[in-house]
């Protein structure tokens, strides 16, 4: 049970939510919680034995903050980090405007946009930014031509000066104040239904696995926790991976 956003790239990182059974209290336990058998994982070039494995994985659950499962809020707050910009990722802009959902977009099993009206509201939010800033630079540019109508065919040095003095003029300057108000208040919105919909899709998580021990834990695509990030550890367990290129 898996939910993966993004791509792997050369660098990156990725937290996971994980359901374990219950509170592992040795690296032993650990082990025969995630594996049925000892063997190498390799990703990367970098090597990594299911025993060594386990032993990261509970010396990070003994670091983790009074070694308890986490709350509703944890999860959700985890869970906020999955809605950060749908367009492009689950929301594909057809050549008419119109959204399109891919089909790999997330259903209420995944614990992904269980509201749908939500999902839907945050993809709009973010789509209306998207074009708001659109327009927002279409709109220097044109003032830049009005100063030199070759602006466009001219070397970068040539264009920032002039946008330069675009940013100068009176005009720009009330544009760029009508500009941040309505971003400020499109992302307040924005940040209210996702912090909303990742309570939703927390509290369903939970509710799931109310008698497992709930960690989350963070690794990034360096050195042997390539294979921590990449190379499906927590295959064997319930698990959230939330990746954060």
């Amino acid at each position: 049970m898996k939910i993966r956003n993004g791509f792997v790239s050369n660098s990156s990182s990725s937290s996971f939510i994980v359901a374990f059974p219950q509170r592992p209290k040795t690296e032993e336990e650990t082990f025969q919680m995630m594996f049925n058998s000892e063997e190498d994982i390799e990703t990367y070039g970098e090597r990594l034995s299911t025993k060594e494995i386990a032993s990261v994985v509970f010396s990070d659950i003994k670091s983790s903050k009074k070694y308890k499962s986490l709350s509703l809020k944890d999860i959700a707050i985890c869970f906020e980090n999955r809605y950060g910009y749908l367009i492009g990722s689950y929301v594909h802009v057809k050549d008419d405007g119109e959204l399109e959902t891919y089909s790999s977009a997330p259903d209420s099993e995944d614990f992904f946009g269980i509201d749908e009206e939500l999902f839907y509201k945050i993809k709009n939010l973010q789509y209306e930014e998207r074009e708001h800033s659109k327009l927002y630079y279409e709109m220097m540019h044109k003032l830049a031509e009005k100063i030199d109508p070759m602006y466009k065919r001219l070397e970068y040095s040539v264009r920032e000066h002039i946008l330069n003095e675009v940013r100068q003029t009176e005009e720009w300057k009330k544009i760029e104040k009508q500009y941040k108000k309505r971003s400020e208040f499109l992302w307040k919105k924005t940040k209210k239904a996702i912090k909303e919909l990742s309570l939703i899709d927390a509290n369903a998580f939970l509710s799931q696995f109310k008698d497992s021990y709930i960690a989350v834990f963070y690794y990034e695509d360096k050195g042997s926790c390539a294979i921590m990030e990449n190379g499906d550890v927590f295959r064997n367990l319930p698990h959230v991976w939330i990746s954060h290129h």
